[in-house]
């Protein structure tokens, strides 16, 4: 069994990956073609089979459902609930 205090470590290193993973994917949708840019890149640099076009629509697609995701968790935190 870890210690208490390596446990506290470890939520904390967690949760930190966590906001900073999100924050990143906030920048990511703000700034769309910057990051096709990066992954454009990156696919060049390792000779990756793919093109601009179907990265832009894979981003579209994971944002879309992201949004949807969220719409979705606003609404049903939103409804009053019954007893």
């Amino acid at each position: 069994m870890l210690p208490e205090n390596s446990i506290r470590n470890i939520l904390k290193a967690v949760q930190k990956l966590a906001r900073a993973s999100i924050r990143g994917w906030e920048w990511a949708n703000e700034h769309r073609e910057q990051t096709l840019d990066i992954i454009m890149e990156q696919v060049h640099q390792h000779n990756i089979g793919t093109n601009r076009y179907h990265q832009r629509k894979m981003l579209d697609e994971i944002f879309t459902a992201t949004n949807k995701q969220e719409e979705r968790a606003t609404s049903l935190s939103a409804k009053p609930r019954s007893i």
